[in-house]
């Protein structure tokens, strides 16, 4: 049986910020959302670009958002991550 694995507080906070940043426009102002973009890279990669790629799919987008997600994945020390970016900024580009 598999068992739940449980989130340290301070990692489901992390990501709980970056959700409720979804929530903010902040209209060409990145400076704001920029910080919790930044850190969820830095404590959790791997989530953070699945996260990116789950948010490029979703039809009602922030295209700050996009933005900050695709520089930073483009920038990643992770080569996996620069790929992802990669691909955001690609379909950025086509739509």
């Amino acid at each position: 049986m598999a068992t739940a694995r449980t989130v340290p507080t301070q990692e489901a906070d992390a990501r709980l910020q970056i959700f409720n940043s979804f929530m903010s426009c902040p209209h060409r102002d990145t400076d704001k959302i920029s910080e919790i973009h930044r850190a969820i890279r830095e404590k959790d990669p791997l989530f953070y670009s699945h996260l990116a790629c789950w948010y490029r799919e979703q039809n009602q987008v922030i295209r700050d958002h996009n933005e900050l997600f695709t520089a930073l994945l483009c920038t990643d020390p992770y080569t996996e991550n620069r790929d992802v970016g990669l691909l955001c900024s690609g379909s950025m580009l086509l739509g």
